[in-house]
């Protein structure tokens, strides 16, 4: 079957905020032409079952029995698979962010005023280049929120292999070819994973800037999110505390044995 959109989604444990990003994406889609798929890397903390019953049945499912090992490696597999449908389009997303509620309408009217690359996310991590048509030109992007035109994927594919920087060095092989990055002024998703993933942390992660939606769904889902990572974090510190705690009482216990056996 040919369709117009093909949606990659990459998915590795964090139950909770795939949850939240599922309950995003399902409030915003109506797939008609658009085709999704959730690949689950090698997941530990979840079952493919419990990934499975997050989306609906007409999503396809494919799981990596282990983890790729890297963020760049999966976003390349990810890219590759995009490029096994018969799509005129591919877009990545990822299961850390929430996504605007017309997300997909907005993506088809800026793309053709593109190259054929468009990033729906915009940070300050990418510099900025120039403006045209209500649009930056960014000196790089990145690929979480990118929308491709499936030849630009092949390409992509076909010339760039696994590696680090996979980012970098494909959106350097497009300017090569002349080929501008795109990147919407206002982002069209947020980034809501902070404190687990190779690439963010809680002191760094790419924030979308200009995310405004009229969905009120996503401002609850941003307000639980912000509860539940203020929860996680108050967990931590309580660990991180038993565990300084943990560590005098073991000493004052050598130091007891030690005298006992002298």
């Amino acid at each position: 079957m040919k369709y117009e959109l093909v949606v990659g989604i990459p998915v590795f444990n964090r139950k909770k905020i795939l949850s939240y990003f599922s309950r995003s994406l399902l409030s915003a889609i109506r797939p008609n032409s658009v085709k999704f798929f959730i690949i689950d890397d090698g997941s530990s903390e979840l079952s493919f079952e419990q990934i499975k019953e997050m989306f609906p049945s007409n999503f396809d499912f494919f799981k990596n029995e282990k983890n790729s090992g890297n963020a760049d490696t999966a976003i390349r597999n990810l890219l590759a698979k995009c490029t096994d449908y018969d799509a005129d389009y591919a877009l990545l997303l990822d299961s850390d962010m929430l996504v605007a509620s017309d997300f997909l309408q907005k993506i088809k009217s800026y793309l053709p005023m593109t190259d054929g690359i468009l990033s729906v996310f915009n940070t300050n991590n990418h510099p900025l280049l120039s403006e045209e048509n209500d649009m930056l030109i960014k000196n790089t992007i990145g690929s979480a929120g990118t929308i491709f035109k499936m030849e630009l994927a092949k390409q992509i594919i076909d010339n760039i292999e696994d590696g680090p920087s996979f980012d970098f060095r494909y959106c350097d092989f497009l300017k090569q070819k002349s080929i501008r990055l795109f990147c919407m002024k206002n982002s069209l998703i947020q980034h809501i994973g902070f404190n687990s993933g190779q690439n963010s942390s809680g002191r760094n992660g790419d924030i979308g800037i200009g995310f405004s939606d009229t969905n009120p769904s996503n401002a609850y889902l941003l307000t639980e999110y912000l509860l539940f990572d203020i929860q996680e974090r108050e967990k931590d510190i309580h660990h991180k505390k038993l565990s300084v705690k943990m560590k005098k009482i073991r000493n004052k216990i050598r130091l007891q044995i030690k005298k006992v056996l002298n």
